[in-house]
């Protein structure tokens, strides 16, 4: 009888543990799996858009749009500059107005 009573207490207390293995095997391999997954998906994209950067450079250098993007960048940047050179005239000039008044 004793051991009956063993053997029923027992089954329950080892099938748990052995739920709680398994589980806990599962998510150690899913995480494990994920981690490679995960690696490799981040190299291949690497990868790509290495060739892929490479690639539109050199057909940018071949066509000459690098230089023209450039001139225009240059020219938006020259015209900003003349804006805030004449601001910062106008700046001044009311200053001035401002200091002989007081």
């Amino acid at each position: 009888m004793n051991q009956n009573v063993i053997n029923i207490l027992a089954a329950p207390a080892f099938l748990l543990f052995g739920m709680l293995i398994a589980l806990y095997v599962k998510d150690k391999a899913q995480q494990t799996a994920e981690d490679a997954f995960s690696k490799n998906i981040k190299s291949a994209l690497a990868v790509f858009k290495m060739e892929l950067v490479s690639s539109l450079d050199e057909i940018y250098i071949r066509r000459g749009e690098c230089t023209l993007m450039m001139d225009a960048q240059n020219d938006r940047i020259d015209v900003s500059s003349i804006r805030i050179a004449k601001t910062e005239a106008r700046i001044d000039d009311f200053k001035n107005v401002i200091h002989k008044k007081g």
